[in-house]
């Protein structure tokens, strides 16, 4: 289980979790751009290829937090009482 997000307008929840991401560690950028984050997903994917896979294994810790700080961006907050 993860953290609860909720858009202040639309009422549309997210679920993240925590931890490392098993996804982005088996499809690396491709997750970014499922969940909408184009830039990162691009950011990622270079540097995937420059690190020959090895970086996203450093990313599969960090992705879960960046689309916490994302979904928050975009006026999404935190569900209290989880």
């Amino acid at each position: 289980m993860g953290q609860l997000y909720r858009h202040t307008e639309t009422k549309l929840e997210k679920e993240v979790g925590t931890g490392f991401n098993w996804w982005v560690l088996l499809f690396g950028p491709f997750w970014y751009w499922y969940k909408g984050m184009y830039l990162r997903g691009l950011m990622w994917g270079v540097i995937g290829y420059l690190t020959l896979g090895i970086g996203l294994v450093f990313v599969a810790f960090k992705a879960n937090k960046e689309y916490a700080e994302w979904l928050v961006e975009k006026g999404y907050k935190a569900v209290q009482g989880q």
